[in-house]
Order: structure tokens, then C-alpha cells, then sequence
């Protein structure tokens, strides 16, 4: 079984609409984010922007899981997933799929809190109009 191409690419329907490329957790994030971002209210962003409180919390679940993987192999007790090449791409895989939707959750989260900002700059800019 081989990886599919990780990079995100934009296709062609028959309508003549575009996909977010490859179907990945982080694609369907963003396309998601993209069609809904423009209609959000600040509250919304500001929970957008928290998003990196659940990306650390997985990157801290990948990062013991992979240190518990590396204690594992260095104590010389190995699983039959480390043998076998379908058990190792499976256990690879799913390390990918992880580290997919870290990266989904913090573009989005820096896109709210970017939007966020603009959007209270712009409610400053406006209400300094006002009192001149």
C-alpha cells in the first residue's frame, strides 16, 4: 500500500468547482474554514483562535506516544508492528494523520486570531472617526 501524495492540490469537478485536494483531516479543516470564515462573529473567531489549546494537547499526546515507542524499541522488546512492514506503515500513517490535524487546527486558529485583530482595528479605526 502506498502513501498518496501529501501535497494539497486543487481538482477540478465536473461542475467546474474546486476541491480541496486530497481528502486529508487537514484539507477538510481548511475548506471548511475557508467557506465558513467570512460569515463568523467575533465570538466565533475568538473560539477559532483557541484551537491551539487542542493542538498542544495532541502534540504532547504524540510526543509521549512516540517516547514510549522509542523506550519500546530500545529496551529490544519488540511487537510484531515493528517487523512487519504493514504494521510499521499503519503505526507511520497514523503519526502522519496526527501531526495533519495539528497542522489543520493551528492555521486555523491563526487565521481567527488574525481576523480577530483586524476586526477590532477596524472597530478602533472606526469609532476614532467618530470622536474627531
Amino acid at each position: 500500500m502506498s502513501a498518496p501524495n501529501a501535497q494539497a492540490q486543487t481538482e477540478q469537478t465536473p461542475a467546474g468547482q474546486k476541491t480541496p485536494g486530497i481528502p486529508s483531516t487537514s484539507n477538510a479543516i481548511l475548506a471548511l474554514w475557508g467557506k465558513a470564515a467570512d460569515h463568523l462573529t467575533a465570538d466565533e473567531l475568538a473560539w477559532f483562535s483557541n484551537l491551539t489549546v487542542p493542538a498542544q494537547m495532541e502534540a504532547e499526546n504524540l510526543s509521549q506516544n512516540l517516547e514510549n515507542m522509542a523506550c519500546i524499541v530500545n529496551s529490544n522488546v519488540f511487537s510484531e508492528s515493528f517487523y512487519c512492514a504493514a504494521g510499521l506503515s499503519v503505526l507511520l500513517f497514523s503519526l502522519s494523520h496526527q501531526l495533519d490535524v495539528i497542522n489543520g487546527l493551528l492555521k486555523v486558529s491563526a487565521e481567527a486570531g488574525e481576523r480577530l485583530e483586524l476586526q477590532a482595528s477596524d472597530q478602533a479605526e472606526g469609532a476614532g472617526e467618530f470622536n474627531d
